[in-house]
């Protein structure tokens, strides 16, 4: 696909913390043609740009202060106005967590630093491409997901089997299909269509994460920390997630498995005080004793 006049045109929003960063970035662009670019330099200013401008494309650092370039892509991916734009995700790490992290959160394409512009060029290039002319199955995937945010439940059920019709073997229609029937409130169904969304990809993040969630629900504790530690296994930077296997671990008074699972949320924490308040809940009911261990191990005034 080469880059017409029009594509040329779109407007672009380059985040990262670093001038010198940004300005190499925006040089690369204006090689590569485009017109419209503007700037942020963190996650906060991104945010507040992009819900009151146009733009068609997100260029956008991983590491930033205050909030981070993944927290972006979540808050992205949460507003509707803003759920499919285009987001290229730049990081100086070539670490497959992060990599992970960043799939599982839907960025449309992934570059490291270093990079010279024919690499940005191709990489922009490619997503657009995916963008303009989507899998086959796609289209009738997002109109599943538009429903399922309105909670408009059998109408997006309808989508995703239409999706997994045309692409049988697909873990993200099914993942998707899956969160449906749990979100309309059948159990039993989301469990059948997650468990076959893992057979069909046994490192689909999310369906390991909504199976751990079917089976709180049904009371199949152990069962829902398999799935959820084979989430951390893959994705072990979800602060969230390890919160809340920490939590279930302490329901089956495994503590020595729970600190660590603590330690890792608190490691990749984007909001320190809020997840050590957090953890001072899941542990209060806990005899004194077991308290003080959490306290010396993980350095919270409990």
């Amino acid at each position: 696909m080469e880059l017409d006049k029009k594509t040329k045109k779109m407007k672009i929003l380059v985040t990262d913390d670093f001038t010198n960063m940004r300005r190499t970035i925006k040089n690369m662009l204006r090689q590569i043609g485009f017109e419209h670019i503007e700037e942020a330099d963190d996650g906060d200013t991104a945010m507040t740009k992009l819900q009151s401008g146009t733009f068609n494309f997100l260029v956008l650092d991983w590491n930033m202060p205050r909030m981070p370039g993944i927290q972006v892509v979540r808050a992205v991916r949460a507003d509707s106005n803003l759920r499919y734009l285009p987001i290229l995700m730049v990081t100086a790490e070539n670490w497959e967590d992060e990599i992970v992290e960043a799939a599982e959160e839907d960025v449309n394409g992934y570059i490291i630093k270093p990079f010279v512009t024919k690499t940005l060029e191709n990489k922009i290039t490619e997503i657009l491409e995916k963008v303009k002319n989507p899998p086959e199955g796609e289209v009738m995937f997002n109109k599943g997901r538009d429903f399922l945010h309105n909670k408009k439940y059998d109408e997006a059920i309808a989508e995703f089997e239409k999706a997994l019709k045309i692409k049988p073997n697909s873990a993200k229609a099914a993942y998707y299909l899956g969160l449906a029937y749990l979100e309309k409130g059948d159990i039993d169904k989301a469990e059948e269509i997650l468990k076959k969304a893992i057979t069909y990809n046994a490192r689909y993040v999310k369906a390991h994460h909504s199976l751990g969630d079917v089976l709180i629900k049904k009371g199949d504790i152990k069962g829902a920390i398999s799935h959820l530690e084979q989430a951390t296994v893959i994705s072990p930077r979800i602060p969230q997630r390890q919160l809340l296997l920490g939590g279930l671990y302490i329901r089956e008074k495994r503590f020595k498995d729970t600190i660590p699972a603590f330690k890792k949320a608190i490691e990749h924490s984007f909001n320190l005080t809020e997840t050590k308040e957090k953890i001072k809940e899941l542990v209060k009911d806990l005899p004194d004793s077991e308290k003080a261990i959490f306290k010396n191990e993980l350095s919270i005034d409990l």
